[in-house]
């Protein structure tokens, strides 16, 4: 694109932000379904790709494409110029001093689930205890564990409680009911396409044409098959309701 580029990360080293997460997350899409345009993956690599070698890899990426990157550097703001038709933004350095920048865009690339959302739990502002989440998880598991763990969302927390299972007693809480299903088949039916042969650039091309009120139907149609796989189970499912996005937890 010939355009000047600058990544920032507030973490202390490339990767980091999938490094640093609990200790058993692998990828649930398989690899043959995500290969990178540039320095594909290697053959050789699991199916299912572990959080820290994915790790490893954008540090490689980075050090291979040299590409500009500013790591333990917090974007901390900025506002846009309509007449010079540039952002003003503000960065935060590791050493404490900050730099203004003024570039024309910005791609704020921060995932879909990075800010915790811990619940305000009287008792443990009064007490020792501890709170974690899956962002902390690597220095949670040195301490000893007779916590409840709140269960608010997908697998994670049941992942988290793992470890800290090791050391102690662990209650897991969950706000309504819930399906978790195997990874193979249940969880790989929406990436069905990228099994049956067209290139991978068709296959992004074919999902992301999909209008979202069609696209919705999709999970709905996966949670009740899901239901009837487990019927009789002991497990109790939850349909959401028609205008929600629906669909089984995996």
């Amino acid at each position: 694109m010939q355009s000047i580029t600058l990544i920032v990360g507030r973490e202390q080293r490339i990767g980091d932000n999938w490094r640093n997460r609990y200790h058993a997350l692998t990828l649930h899409n398989q690899v043959a379904g995500q290969p990178p345009s540039v320095h594909a993956f290697s053959t050789n690599w699991p199916t299912y790709i572990p959080k820290d070698k994915l790790a490893g890899w954008f540090e490689a990426y980075v050090e291979s494409m040299e590409l500009s990157y500013w790591a333990a550097t917090e974007f901390r703001g900025g506002a846009y110029d309509e007449r010079e038709e540039r952002w003003a933004v503000v960065l935060h350095r590791a050493d404490g001093t900050t730099r203004e920048m003024r570039p024309r865009h910005i791609v704020m690339a921060t995932g879909a689930s990075g800010i915790p959302n811990l619940p305000d739990i009287r008792r443990c502002a009064t007490s020792a205890a501890r709170s974690c989440t899956p962002a902390n998880m690597l220095t949670a598991r040195n301490g000893r564990a007779r916590t409840p763990w709140s269960s608010h969302r997908q697998q994670r927390p049941r992942y988290c409680a793992g470890p800290l299972l090791e050391r102690g007693q662990v209650t897991l809480v969950q706000r309504s009911p819930t399906l978790i299903v195997n990874i193979e088949p249940s969880a790989q039916l929406p990436y069905a396409l990228y099994d049956e042969g067209p290139p991978l650039e068709d296959c992004d091309l074919i999902n992301t044409s999909i209008p979202l009120p069609l696209a919705r139907k999709s999970p709905q149609a996966l949670t009740e098959q899901a239901r009837k796989w487990t019927r009789g189970s002991g497990m109790e499912v939850l349909m959401r309701s028609q205008s929600s996005r629906g669909g089984p937890s995996s």
